[in-house]
C-alpha cells in the first residue's frame, strides 16, 4: 500500500484514479484507497464520484474522520 501512496504523489489526479481503482478491484476493503480515489476524484470535480467513495468508507468504518473531511470537499 505504501508504495502504491508514494508513487501517487507523483501522478495526476487521472492516474491515481486509475491507480486506487486497480487497487480496490484487488483489495475491496481498502479504505485508504477509496480515500485517495476520492482525493483524486475531488480534484477532478467528479464529486458524486468523491461522495460515492466516501459512502463505502462509511459503511467500512463509520466513524471515519478522513471521509468526513472528503465528503466535505464534494
Amino acid at each position: 500500500l505504501c508504495c502504491f501512496t508514494c508513487l501517487a504523489q507523483t501522478e495526476s489526479p487521472q492516474q491515481r484514479v486509475s491507480r486506487y481503482t486497480l487497487q480496490i478491484q484487488s483489495y475491496p476493503d481498502s479504505i485508504v484507497a477509496y480515500i485517495e480515489r476520492s482525493r483524486a476524484y475531488n480534484e477532478l470535480g467528479n464529486y458524486d464520484l468523491a461522495l460515492a467513495d466516501c459512502t463505502k468508507i462509511f459503511s467500512l468504518d463509520p466513524n471515519n474522520r478522513e471521509a468526513l473531511k472528503q465528503r466535505g470537499y464534494a
